[in-house]
């Protein structure tokens, strides 16, 4: 089976337009975000979205760092244990990191946007099914994913998120009192 590397750089050769669509089918089956992926690029986001939208042509040296990038991304993912965080895409775009190095290990960070519990639950099974090591959930999931799939389950205390949240809901009720 060809390498996303191998057929991002085969789809540059045949079209622009092929280039785009490809990068952006690996970009979704690495779960990574173009402003993630032009931060490991090296390349600006501007210029990857503007590549990515056809709105400009990518020069030889774009092309490399977009391959190149690719290329580290595949060697994390078949090298290292995946984390698959579930959780809503406002929350997966705050994650800073893809690839988490601690020591000699690699960890990748898959992401599994989900609105609601029941899309909760269905990537949470996608993640397992794609060999997923673990899974981050919210806690109000945890429960029933744990009774669902054999994967190891961690679940999110947000704690600062939830103590922010409370003090932002005393300020408003506060102000609706007379």
């Amino acid at each position: 089976m060809p390498r996303l590397s191998e057929e991002v750089a085969k789809a540059a050769l045949a079209s622009n337009e092929e280039f785009r669509k490809k990068l952006g089918e690996a970009l979704r089956e690495l779960g990574v975000s173009y402003k993630e992926f032009a931060k490991a690029s090296r390349i600006p986001s501007s210029t990857l979205y503007k590549v990515l939208a056809g709105v400009r042509e990518p020069s030889l040296s774009t092309l490399r760092s977009v391959v190149n990038a690719l290329r580290r991304f595949e060697k994390a993912s078949v090298s290292g244990k995946v984390v698959a965080v579930v959780a809503a895409r406002p929350t997966l775009e705050r994650l800073s990191e893809r690839v988490i190095r601690r020591g000699e290990e690699v960890y990748v960070i898959r992401e599994y946007p989900a609105l609601s519990i029941e899309e909760c639950i269905i990537a949470a099974v996608r993640a397992e099914q794609d060999g997923a090591d673990v899974i981050v959930c919210a806690p109000i999931v945890s429960a029933t994913i744990e009774k669902i799939v054999k994967t190891p389950i961690v679940t999110i205390v947000p704690e600062e998120d939830l103590r922010k949240a409370i003090y932002t809901a005393i300020e408003k009720a506060s102000k609706l009192s007379p």
